[in-house]
């Protein structure tokens, strides 16, 4: 495949938290433990790493009780939920940015946190920090394919004039070769460091990149 130059500008972070719960997931002799004390014994940080931390922690829980919640629970759990709100469930999820499918991934966590109390297994500091240097938080970015690397460096200088995204949609739309993209100011589905499909210098790149910057330099790739 023929390499491209492209410029790529940082988007939102995306990253998967657990709603705060009420439910009870334990009792002991000083009261009730509820799912969202629990995951307040996590949050000692930033609020950005605050919901880091609790993707990581989900990843421990997967793998390490990942195998005793099945779809079956998961399902019976959705239904109830579906049940209970009838016609206005789907205006519900609206209302909170959830689909079916996050919806469902939410309700696998709270089982899986289910799981780790019942087995009364402390998850430990190593573990954690192992997945934390392992694990970036998914990152949504938008970028501009050409095949010149002239013309990326002169887009690259349009941007160090103007670098707001309203401007770089207006660069993609104009000069990006990417079809698929150009329309919608270049954005690219959201990914991690775990995604074997990009490119890795892409990935590298759009991965070094603070949210809302871009790349002072145009970034030769398959793509």
């Amino acid at each position: 495949m023929k390499k491209k130059w492209l410029v790529a500008i940082s988007g939102i972070v995306l990253t998967f938290g657990l709603a705060a719960c009420a439910k009870t997931v334990a009792t002991t002799s000083g009261g009730k433990i509820t799912e969202s004390e629990y995951y307040s014994s996590m949050k000692k940080t930033s609020s950005g790493k605050q919901v880091l931390q609790q993707m990581i922690l989900n990843k421990v829980l997967e793998k390490e009780y990942g195998s005793k919640v099945s779809d079956k629970k998961v399902n019976e759990q959705y239904n109830t939920y579906k049940k209970q709100y009838g016609s206005s469930f789907d205006s519900v999820l609206a209302q909170n940015d959830m689909t079916k499918s996050s919806f469902k991934q939410e309700i696998r966590s709270n089982l899986l946190l289910k799981e780790a109390v019942k087995d009364n297994t402390k998850i430990t500091n190593k573990q954690l920090k192992a997945q934390w240097k392992e694990y970036e938080p998914k990152v949504t970015v938008a970028h501009i394919l050409v095949s010149k690397k002239s013309t990326a460096e002169d887009i690259i200088n349009k941007l160090k004039e103007d670098g707001s995204y309203a401007n770089f949609k207006k660069l993609a739309k104009k000069y990006s070769t990417d079809s698929s993209t150009k329309n919608d100011g270049g954005k690219l589905a959201a990914f991690d460091n775990t995604d074997t499909s990009l490119d890795s210098t892409f990935k590298k790149a759009a991965l070094g990149l603070k949210q809302g910057s871009f790349t002072t330099e145009p970034v030769k790739t398959e793509y």
